[in-house]
């Protein structure tokens, strides 16, 4: 059996991106992409509006030529799509607890009309939104 990892995610850059080199001179790049699903969206089961958007932080993670291309692109509030894989890294910490994370590792980052995107979620889809 094959498997399938990949991730198409749309939100806001929450904080500054952080640009790092390895020892090998490779770029990475890492931010906070925050993601408001909003409940008033009575098509995909939610109720109508009162009730609080729920609110989501992802880690992305983009590396070399992608990093170093799209830093620019990334500023605090952007609205930015996000195309990658999911990955899970787990460490110890100082004092020996395990820590997890699952992060997203970026393949394609694209700052986005937040319009396009509001009049694809009320139908009003066209080839360029999708």
């Amino acid at each position: 059996m094959r498997f399938f990892n990949r991730v198409i995610i749309t939100g806001r850059v929450l904080k500054t991106p952080q640009l790092r080199y390895r020892p090998d001179g490779s770029a990475v790049l890492h931010f906070l992409l925050e993601l408001k699903d909003s409940r008033d969206r009575p098509s995909m089961g939610f109720p109508k509006k009162g009730v609080e958007d729920q609110k989501s932080i992802f880690h992305v993670t983009a590396m070399e030529a992608l990093a170093e291309h799209k830093m620019d692109l990334l500023k605090v509030g952007q609205p930015l799509l996000v195309v990658g894989r999911l990955t899970q890294r787990n460490w110890k910490t100082q004092e020996g607890r395990g820590q997890t994370r699952t992060e997203i590792i970026a393949t394609d980052l694209r700052a986005i009309d937040e319009n396009k995107i509001n009049t694809y979620w009320k139908g009003e889809e066209d080839e360029e939104t999708c």
